[in-house]
């Protein structure tokens, strides 16, 4: 008889209210981490600590995944929605951001860790250091293409079989 995989941990609303959480967020096309702040309200609200009076809502779906927003004045600067799957250790996020601007329509924008502040936290970050494991990633990357590109040059200096080397049946034969 199989093991059956133990259920996962449900989260409520109550587990995330009222905490402050500092957050590291790699913007896409950049190697630099943005480091900020947001807090999690128990009327559902969220403050952010990037722009003055930016405001949003957080939510928890499924009891296993939060999405905070961060709105702006207006929705001169768009909107962006900041959601992970929340692991075993509910003070530590990891996920995605996703958003838009009045000039680039929705995708996803980044990525982000957070840690929740004001805890004892026995254990280091589930994660690498985020600016380092993104440089090896890029680095990787790289020589990933650079040997696609020597394999492509092989390729292209070995050319098309020569006529000598093709097998040709004794056609002088009938």
């Amino acid at each position: 008889k199989e093991e059956e995989a133990p259920a996962p941990k449900v989260y409520s609303p109550r587990d995330f209210a009222d905490s402050e959480w500092k957050i590291g967020i790699n913007w896409r096309d950049t190697d630099k981490v943005d480091v900020s702040w947001f807090r999690t309200k128990a009327d559902g609200t969220s403050q952010w600590g990037f722009t003055l009076g930016s405001q949003g809502q957080w939510k928890i779906d499924d009891g296993q995944f939060i999405t905070v927003s961060q709105d702006f004045f207006l929705g001169w600067n768009g909107k962006r929605l900041f959601s992970a799957k929340v692991g075993d250790d509910l003070n530590y996020l990891e996920g995605i951001v996703r958003g838009w601007t009045p000039w680039e329509p929705a995708s996803v924008m980044g990525r982000f860790q957070a840690i929740r502040l004001g805890v004892e936290r026995p254990n280091p970050p589930p994660w690498d250091d985020l600016e380092a494991r993104i440089l090896r990633e890029r680095q990787e990357q790289a020589e990933q293409a650079a040997e696609n590109d020597d394999d492509d040059d092989e390729a292209a200096f070995a050319g098309p079989a020569a006529e000598d080397d093709v097998d040709h049946a004794d056609s002088s034969a009938t």
